[in-house]
């Protein structure tokens, strides 16, 4: 298991729309098969976009600083303490691996 706690951008899947914007992600990644993809769940705070751009496209791709990156969608909108936080779960190559 990694846990992250950087900031990332975020792209809409929908080659359309491209890069929304960044966020600071807080989570963690559990490589599911041995050189295949894995899983992680976080929150996304702090973004430079409005949440519910994220919220509308659905289908996200977050790229970390190395690099590395992953799908996800979004599962929640929560404002604890006046702030946006985005729930997120996804998939993709094991980063930093």
């Amino acid at each position: 298991m990694q846990t992250y706690g950087e900031e990332v951008k975020v792209y809409s899947l929908d080659e359309e729309s491209g890069l929304i914007g960044s966020a600071r992600f807080k989570g963690e990644a559990v490589q599911e098969t041995p050189g295949g993809l894995w899983s992680w769940q976080g929150i996304l705070s702090d973004p430079s976009f409005e949440p519910n751009d994220v919220w509308a496209v659905h289908d996200i791709r977050l790229e970390f600083f190395d690099g590395a990156s992953g799908r996800a969608f979004c599962t929640n909108i929560d404002y604890p303490n006046g702030r946006v936080n985005l729930e997120i779960t996804g998939e993709g190559l094991p980063p930093r691996m």
